[in-house]
Order: C-alpha cells, then sequence, then structure tokens
C-alpha cells in the first residue's frame, strides 16, 4: 500500500479494552497507542483535511481538526447586564 496519511479511530480490543489509535483507511493495518499519537499528522474525520493530533482530540473516539471542533463561548458578565438592562426599557 502506498505511503498515506492516516485516519485515526480509537478503538479498545482484549479482555481489558484497552485503547489503541486504528487507521480507518481500508486495507490500512496500522494501529498505535494513544500516549504515542500526539504530535503525528491525521485526516479529520469530519472535513477530511490534514492536522496534528494533540491530547485533547485522542480523547475523541473519531478525532477531528480544531476547526470542526464546536467551542462553548462564556458569555461574560456585562454582556449579561446589557441585554438585562435592554430589557428593562
Amino acid at each position: 500500500m502506498p505511503k498515506h496519511t492516516h485516519q485515526y479511530t480509537r478503538i479498545k480490543i482484549g479482555k481489558n479494552k484497552r485503547p489503541l489509535m486504528k487507521c480507518a483507511v481500508i486495507g490500512c493495518t496500522h494501529t498505535c497507542k494513544p500516549e504515542l499519537a500526539p504530535g503525528r499528522f491525521s485526516i479529520c474525520n469530519n472535513c477530511y483535511c490534514e492536522f496534528v493530533l494533540t491530547k485533547a482530540n485522542i480523547q475523541l473516539a473519531r478525532p477531528h481538526c480544531d476547526n470542526c471542533t464546536v467551542h462553548k463561548t462564556k458569555k461574560s458578565g456585562v454582556d449579561a447586564i446589557r441585554k438585562f438592562l435592554e430589557g428593562v426599557h
């Protein structure tokens, strides 16, 4: 099989259900331990772009890039007060 960038997924195998990172590309049998995955290139499981795995990514069953991650935004107290005061008028 020609060289390619792996598209990692997190699987659990064996009696003790130990986690492994496995390539999801058809015909590829590559696996690695999750603690060795940060810093490796992977294909995003959502947009199929190449990105670098981080400790946060490898916790996911199907790692994806930061562009596909939905971040919760923290509302500041000033915004809440402004909305409250606008509703009073």
